[in-house]
């Protein structure tokens, strides 16, 4: 049971990545090795390390497929991280000369385009994705110690929940994995806390720049996170404090993404994908 696989992260968000052949499992029927395997295969100590694992396999409709699994073996609906390195790892196999290729994956969001800007010399290219409609967001108050958090609810694909401008005295390490599983939230959401790190006078609206923390579901803190950086750029657009169709600034603690987010909430998301090592496993040994 030897297998290839390549470590890939996106802004810090890391993933060990398996070209597979068979068709993947569905979103409702967990399917073994791979989510037996997971959990060991992600251990950071004992095993190779990443926030989570992506299998790449053939799709009729699109270039591949790409199905996800968080650190701890569940199945998220999207990944905007894993989207991009995907994607690189789609398009180095296309292309041997630097160019921009359009790249079309198939997702349990449905189908996803991205165009990579790549050369096949360097590890690391650069990929803008269509990641779909956010949904309106929402008002959540969420009382934890009596203490009232006010949240923005929205799904990119999984369901995220946002902080605008926590108080300093507000922990994210604390309270963001208590705000994850909240009641509030059925199927569990991403928690972000976003601060504002800049706001710029334009003809145009309002520009700005935030800086973001993450709390992943089935991960917990992680260096970047895609989709919460879509969610973000939404609900600041739906609160007027960032123009529709201005790229914005996402800060995050593994780097800088750019999100676009038109009026009608279409979110479009810009950054880096690194190919870090490649590998040989033998999954036998993280199944027992």
């Amino acid at each position: 049971m030897n297998h290839t696989f390549v470590k890939y992260h996106g802004a810090g968000n890391d993933f060990i990545l398996f070209d597979t052949n068979s068709s993947p499992p569905t979103t409702s029927v967990a399917q073994p090795p791979w989510q037996s395997a997971c959990k060991k295969l992600c251990n950071r100590h004992t095993g190779i390390g990443a926030d989570g694992l992506l299998l790449v396999s053939p799709d009729p409709h699109a270039h591949a497929r790409m199905t996800v699994y968080n650190a701890d073996g569940t199945r998220p609906e999207m990944c905007g991280n894993g989207l991009r390195c995907v994607a690189m790892h789609l398009a180095s196999r296309l292309r041997n000369e630097p160019q921009s290729i359009t790249i079309d994956i198939a997702t349990d969001d449905g189908l996803k385009s991205c165009l990579v800007h790549l050369d096949p010399s360097s590890p690391e290219a650069q990929v803008h994705s269509e990641l779909g409609s956010a949904t309106q967001p929402r008002p959540v108050v969420v009382s934890l110690s009596d203490r009232p958090i006010h949240l923005h609810a929205t799904e990119i694909g999984n369901p995220h929940a946002v902080v605008l401008n926590p108080p300093r005295d507000l922990s994210f390490e604390q309270v963001a994995p208590i705000l994850a599983t909240h009641p509030s939230f059925p199927n569990g959401a991403n928690i972000s806390f976003a601060s504002h790190l800049a706001q710029l006078a334009d003809p145009n609206g309002p520009k700005i720049e935030l800086q973001v923390r993450v709390w992943e579901r089935g991960v917990g803190p992680t260096l970047a996170c895609g989709t919460a950086a879509c969610a973000v750029a939404a609900v600041a657009v739906h609160s007027r404090l960032a123009t529709p169709g201005c790229p914005i600034p996402i800060h995050l603690p593994g780097g800088t993404l750019h999100a676009t987010t038109t009026s009608d909430l279409r979110v479009s998301l810009a950054g880096p994908a690194r190919r870090v090592f490649q590998g040989v496993v033998d999954l036998r040994d993280f199944l027992s």
